[in-house]
C-alpha cells in the first residue's frame, strides 16, 4: 500500500483552496468588468436616444413649421400652403373680375356692331334711291336721243332735257353726300370697335401672362417645399432606424443582470462548496490519540478526495465572455 504523506496531502488541500479563491477572484473581476461595460454602453445608448429624439424633434417641429405659418426667422421668399390658397383665390377672383369686364366690353361691342347694322340698311336705302336716279337718267337719255332724232322740232324740247339732267345730277350729288357721310360714320364706328376689341385681346394677353408667371413662381416653391419635406422625412426615418438600433443594443445591454446572476449564484455554490472544506480538518478528530494515525489519515484523506469531487462539480462557468459584445449565456 502506498505510503500516506500528511504533509503532500496538506499541500493539496492548500493548492486546492487556492486554485478555488482563484477562480473567485476572476468570477468577481469577470463580474466588474461585465458591469462597466454595460454601464458605459447604457449610457451611451441613453445618451444616443437622447441625442437623437432632439433631432427627430426638431425635424418633425421644422416639418410642421413648414406646413403652418413662417415663423419669424424664416426667409420671406418661402411660401406657404396656407398662402399659396390665399393667393389662388385672389387670382380666382380676379378671373371673374375679369370675365366679368369683358362680358361688358363684348355687350358694347355688340351694341357698336348693331349700330354698324343700321347704318349699313341706310346704305342700302341710298343705293337703292341710286339705282332709281340711274334709271330715270337712261330714260332721259333715251327720250334725248328720240328728240334729237326727229328733225324739225323746236329746240325748246332739248332745253327741258338739259333741265332735268341737271336735277338729275344735283340729286345725284346729294345722294353722293349722304352715302359718304354714312361710310365715313361707318368707318368711326368700326375703328372703335376695333379699338375695343384691340383693349380685350391686351388685357387678355397681358392677364394671363401676368398669372401664368404667378402660378408657376407659386408651384415651383409648392415643388421646392415638397423637396424639402421628403428630405426631412427620409432623415426622420434613417433617425428612427438609428434609435432603433441603440434601443437595441440598450436591451442587449440589459442581460447583464442574468449574466451576474448566473455568475453570483456560481460564486456562491463555490463559496458553499469551501465551506466544507472546514469538515474535512477536523482538529478534534486529528488530534484524537485514541484513533491510529493511520485510520485518522485515510478518514482525512477520503473526504479530500469527496471535496475534490464536489469543487470540480461546481466549476462549470455558464458565462464565458468579459464584456457584453461576445458570447452568449445560458438560459434559465
Amino acid at each position: 500500500m502506498e505510503k500516506l504523506d500528511p504533509v503532500k496531502l496538506s499541500q493539496e488541500i492548500r493548492a486546492e483552496l487556492r486554485r478555488e479563491l482563484a477562480s473567485i477572484r476572476a468570477d468577481g473581476m469577470q463580474i466588474r468588468s461585465m458591469v462597466q461595460d454595460a454601464v458605459s454602453k447604457l449610457s451611451e445608448s441613453f445618451g444616443t436616444l437622447r441625442d437623437l429624439t432632439a433631432a427627430q424633434n426638431e425635424l418633425v417641429s421644422g416639418l410642421v413649421s413648414s406646413l403652418g405659418k413662417q415663423s419669424s426667422k424664416e426667409k420671406r421668399g418661402n411660401i406657404t400652403i396656407g398662402e399659396f390658397v390665399t393667393a389662388t383665390d385672389a387670382i380666382l377672383q380676379a378671373f371673374v373680375e375679369h370675365i366679368v369686364a369683358v362680358s361688358q366690353q363684348s355687350m358694347a361691342m355688340m351694341y357698336r356692331i348693331d349700330d354698324v347694322s343700321a347704318e349699313m340698311l341706310q346704305v342700302e336705302e341710298s343705293l337703292g334711291k341710286i339705282n332709281a336716279i340711274a334709271d330715270l337718267t337712261k330714260v332721259l337719255g333715251l327720250n334725248a336721243r328720240i328728240v334729237a332724232a326727229r328733225e324739225g322740232q323746236a329746240s325748246g324740247a332739248f332745253s327741258v332735257v338739259a333741265a332735268e339732267v341737271r336735277r338729275l345730277a344735283i340729286a345725284s350729288r346729294e345722294v353722293s353726300g349722304l352715302i359718304s357721310d354714312v361710310v365715313v360714320e361707318t368707318s368711326n364706328h368700326v375703328d372703335t370697335a376695333k379699338e375695343v376689341v384691340k383693349e380685350m385681346a391686351s388685357k387678355d394677353m397681358s392677364f394671363s401672362m401676368e398669372s401664368k408667371n404667378k402660378v408657376d413662381a407659386m408651384m415651383a416653391q409648392i415643388s421646392e417645399n415638397d423637396r424639402l419635406t421628403a428630405k426631412m422625412l427620409q432623415q426622420v426615418v434613417q433617425i428612427t432606424g438609428e434609435i432603433h438600433n441603440s434601443i437595441g443594443m440598450a436591451v442587449l445591454s440589459l442581460q447583464f443582470e442574468d449574466m451576474v446572476t448566473q455568475l453570483t449564484q456560481g460564486m456562491e455554490k463555490k463559496i458553499a462548496a469551501m465551506e466544507k472544506w472546514d469538515s474535512v480538518f477536523d482538529m478534534e478528530f486529528q488530534f484524537n490519540e485514541s484513533i491510529p494515525r493511520r485510520e485518522r489519515v485515510l478518514h482525512t484523506q477520503q473526504r479530500v478526495q469527496e471535496q475534490k469531487q464536489f469543487m470540480q462539480s461546481t466549476s462549470h462557468r455558464p458565462v464565458q465572455q468579459a464584456n457584453m459584445d461576445e458570447g452568449d449565456i445560458e438560459l434559465f
